[in-house]
């Protein structure tokens, strides 16, 4: 652990060539270097970039906050495609159902409602994406198969067989940027890494893909259950 200017920071060593700083979901601050690096050498380093650290943390305690305050009850909003719903506890047969400018729950299903939000989003879903994959792939993409999943972390994958699947949380995003991440796996189809062509392909389909994928990097950590 390397104490700098009030940060505790992990340091992880291996045979990389080059040293880089991150700051994950827990409010770590993690320096990776090589293994021959001096320890004064990180300590300058860290306060080099520690104005962008202190902010980093700031966002972490932000989402932390953000995801404190929400949970399954009344008021709070949830999102299919981008438009934002309502969460009203009823008293219903059926689990879950979109009903005007609400999310309807059922007052039976409240302790199991992140899965019957999860199941909502891969029925409802699946169809939708399906047909968007079909819009942009035509006969340009071959794939073999489209599947929601419960991914939290990877907002799409493209297989090695070019199975396609995505996770339910992009079901919540703007349709703009739903296209996006449809359109970033099946460039993956032709290109399984992020190589210049890779980009060239995306931009092939759309010009503005840039300007969406800094919107979901910017807004995607809100789309959450």
């Amino acid at each position: 652990m390397l104490r700098v200017n009030g940060l505790n920071v992990r340091v992880v060593r291996s045979r990389r060539k080059t040293v880089s700083l991150e700051v994950n979901g827990l409010g770590e601050v993690v320096l990776k270097a090589p293994e021959n690096v001096s320890e004064a050498f990180l300590k300058r380093f860290v306060l080099k970039h520690k104005n962008w650290v202190f902010q980093k943390l700031l966002d972490v305690e932000k989402k932390k906050k953000f995801l404190e305050r929400r949970g399954f009850r009344n008021g709070v909003v949830f999102y299919y495609l981008g438009v934002p719903y309502v969460l009203k506890i009823v008293e219903s047969s059926v689990p879950l159902e979109l009903s005007g400018n609400y999310f309807l729950l059922s007052s039976d299903w409240v302790s199991d409602a992140k899965d019957v939000f999860i199941a909502w989003y891969k029925k409802v879903g699946l169809p939708y994406i399906t047909e968007r994959v079909r819009f942009f792939a035509r006969n340009r993409f071959p794939y073999k198969s489209v599947k929601i999943t419960r991914a939290e972390k990877r907002w799409g994958s493209c297989s090695g067989s070019n199975s396609l699947c995505f996770s339910y949380r992009a079901l919540m995003l703007p349709e703009e940027i739903l296209d996006y991440i449809v359109v970033h796996e099946i460039a993956h189809i032709k290109e399984k890494n992020h190589s210049k062509y890779f980009w060239k392909l995306v931009e092939s389909i759309l010009p503005d893909f840039r300007k969406r994928d800094r919107w979901l990097r910017v807004n995607g950590w809100k789309f959450v259950l």
